[in-house]
C-alpha cells in the first residue's frame, strides 16, 4: 500500500512538474522572440502634430484599447510632443460608460480616463446632441468630461485645425 501511495505522488509531482517546465520553456522562447524594430506609439517625426482619436465602433471595448493605446505613453516614458493631450470626441453609445448609473459596470474604465485626463494625456469630451438622445445629464458625468454641441462638427473642427488621427 505504501508503494502504491508513493508512485500515485510521484506521478501526481511529475505531471506538476511536466506542466511547470513547460510553462518556464515557453516563457523563455516568448521573452527570447523580441522585435527587431521597436515600433512607437506616436511617430517619432510627429513634433508639433496633435491628435484626435479615431472612434469608429462606439463600444466600451474600443474605448477601453485606444486608452490602453494612449497609457503606454506614460508606461513606456514618451511624452506627447507639446503636451497637447489627445482629443477624445465621444459621440455615440460609448457616452453611457462616464454616465453616473453605470459607474460599477465601468469604473475601471472610468478610473483610467481620470487618470489619463489628470496626466495631459487625454482630453474627453462628450456630444451634448448624443448626452439628449441617451438621456444623461451632463451632471450625471465625472467632472473631468467636457461637452461640445455636436461631436462629429467638434471632431471635423479639430482635423481642420491640423489634428491627425491617433
Amino acid at each position: 500500500m505504501t508503494k502504491g501511495l508513493l508512485l500515485s505522488r510521484i506521478g501526481r509531482w511529475g505531471v506538476i512538474g511536466c506542466i511547470l517546465l513547460v510553462g518556464v520553456l515557453l516563457a523563455r522562447s516568448v521573452s527570447a522572440e523580441t522585435p527587431s524594430q521597436v515600433v512607437p506609439l506616436i511617430d517619432s517625426g510627429s513634433e508639433g502634430k496633435r491628435y484626435v482619436a479615431r472612434i469608429e465602433l462606439h463600444t466600451p471595448e474600443e474605448i477601453e484599447a485606444l486608452f490602453g493605446k494612449a497609457s503606454q505613453l506614460i508606461e513606456d516614458g514618451e511624452h506627447y510632443s507639446g503636451g497637447e493631450p489627445i482629443a477624445f470626441i465621444l459621440h455615440g453609445p460609448e457616452i453611457g460608460i462616464f454616465a453616473k448609473s453605470n459607474f460599477q459596470k465601468y469604473r475601471s474604465l472610468v478610473r483610467q480616463a481620470a487618470e489619463l485626463d489628470a496626466f495631459n494625456v487625454i482630453d474627453l469630451k462628450v456630444c451634448e446632441y448624443y448626452l439628449q438622445k441617451l438621456n444623461i445629464s451632463p451632471a450625471d458625468l465625472p467632472p473631468f468630461v467636457e461637452t461640445v454641441p455636436f461631436g462629429p462638427t467638434e471632431k471635423k473642427r479639430l482635423l481642420n485645425q491640423g489634428y491627425v488621427h491617433f
